[in-house]
């Protein structure tokens, strides 16, 4: 199995690729509505994911933050467990 650093670049890079593809089609055709709905549903995509992104982070800062203060984890760890339950489930 590959790295996980190596499949995010990998993903980084189609995602990219993608783009540059919608972006050209613009070009060359306009903005007809098609092209339009896709850029808006790729652009929501992408900030559902930095969304969570973000959240996994905050979450494991946390539970480092109240482990260096000897504060309970289980709450925090919850969270964290059902943000990655939700992921899972496309929720």
């Amino acid at each position: 199995m590959p790295h996980a650093s190596k499949q995010e670049e990998e993903l980084r890079s189609s995602n990219e690729a993608g783009w540059a593809t919608l972006g050209r089609e613009m070009a060359d055709h306009g903005l007809l509505p098609y092209l339009l709905r896709d850029a808006a549903a790729r652009r929501n995509a992408e900030q559902t994911s930095a969304d969570r992104a973000t959240m996994f982070a905050a979450l494991a800062r946390q539970i480092a933050d109240a482990y260096l203060v000897q504060r309970p984890l289980g709450p925090l760890i919850t969270e964290l467990q059902a943000l990655r339950k939700r992921e899972a489930t496309g929720l």
